[in-house]
């Protein structure tokens, strides 16, 4: 397991950096797209915005809401995708877990 340094104010940073990215991207973003429109590029492009996540005070759906808007999609199915994609984030999680606990 990795040993970081973390403090509030640090989690507090991050958590004010995110917002404001996000709220930048709300007030700028076109919000023309829909699902319907989603394509494998883009899919994969906000995916990848999960990389932000590993910050702490850094939220995953927030950060994956960033990025749909970002592309262009509208913030409902902005939405629903980034919580789409917790299934296999989570089910990830789980599986790295339990490998986890049977090597003990």
């Amino acid at each position: 397991m990795i040993n970081r340094q973390v403090t509030i104010h640090s989690i507090a940073i991050s958590n004010l950096i995110f917002a404001n990215l996000l709220l930048a991207a709300y007030l700028l973003s076109k919000q023309k797209l829909s699902m319907q429109q989603l394509t494998y590029l883009s899919a994969f492009l906000i995916g990848c915005f999960q990389i932000f996540a590993f910050f702490p005070g850094a939220s995953r759906s927030g950060v994956l809401i960033t990025g749909a808007l970002i592309l262009g999609f509208n913030l409902k199915d902005g939405s629903k995708f980034a919580f789409l994609l917790a299934i296999p984030a989570i089910s990830g999680a789980l599986i790295f877990m339990v490998l986890g606990l049977i090597k003990m």
